[in-house]
């Protein structure tokens, strides 16, 4: 028996709440990636009065705060899936359902929640382009400076003035990543069983974490700066 217009209509609330949560993460990660700087990361002239901050150090916090507002964003995220995951799995199991029906009925709560978040997802876009419009910030560049005895070409330069947390190409350790996994899916699960999370839920949730893995262990460019380091690095190891 499918459950009544009240219980459905309970679920919709929950799943929105997972669907606006998912969509701000997508828009600040996306902000990140295209390095946008979107309204919450605006630092308030009065404090700026006080710190006296240069354009590149104003970037530089912006970013830390998007980084800190977009962590957030992920962890509030799991855990309102996990409790609509949790209430979804506990309503259904007073009901005859088969696991077609399962889906199905599930299928129809995600479909209602998105066509009636369809404005607001098209405002949250909205911003989003008119960020890549107006917004775009320069790159910020570090100063290098050598130490060393040894002349540090222009195009390895380059590269350093990035900064220590940009990337510089390279293919993940798929072994170490593993190992890494295994150790977050261990602590997580303990986590889940401690605050009464659904065994159907905790399956879930492992099998994201894993196709997470999958993602990470596919993520790398053809990006050729790490060589040119680890080149200059063996022509120069003093």
């Amino acid at each position: 028996m499918i459950p009544d217009r009240r219980i459905t209509k309970y679920l919709e609330q929950r799943y929105t709440k997972v669907h606006r949560n998912q969509r701000h993460a997508d828009y600040l990660t996306e902000c990140k990636q295209e390095s946008l700087l979107p309204r919450c990361t605006y630092i308030p002239k009065y404090v700026l009065s006080y710190t006296r901050w240069n354009k590149t150090t104003i970037a530089q916090e912006r970013r830390r705060i998007l980084d800190k507002k977009l962590q957030e964003a992920q962890d509030r995220l799991l855990l309102v899936n996990a409790n609509f995951d949790k209430k979804f799995f506990e309503i259904v199991s007073e009901h005859d359902f088969d696991s077609a029906q399962i889906n199905n009925y599930k299928n129809r709560i995600i479909s209602n929640v998105c066509k009636t978040e369809l404005s607001r997802d098209a405002t949250r876009n909205k911003k989003l382009n008119l960020l890549r419009q107006f917004h775009r910030p320069e790159p910020v560049k570090f100063s290098v400076i050598n130490y060393t005895s040894s002349t540090v070409p222009q195009s390895v330069i380059g590269i350093l003035e990035r900064g220590p947390r940009f990337p510089i190409g390279g293919k993940p350790n798929s072994v170490k990543l593993m190992g890494q996994f295994d150790s977050f899916l261990a602590k997580w699960n303990k986590f889940m069983t401690e605050t009464g999370i659904s065994p159907i839920t905790r399956f879930h949730l492992k099998g994201r974490a894993i196709n997470f893995h999958e993602a990470l262990s596919k993520s790398f460019s053809d990006d050729k700066s790490a060589k040119k380091i680890r080149d200059f690095q063996k022509l120069n190891k003093n």
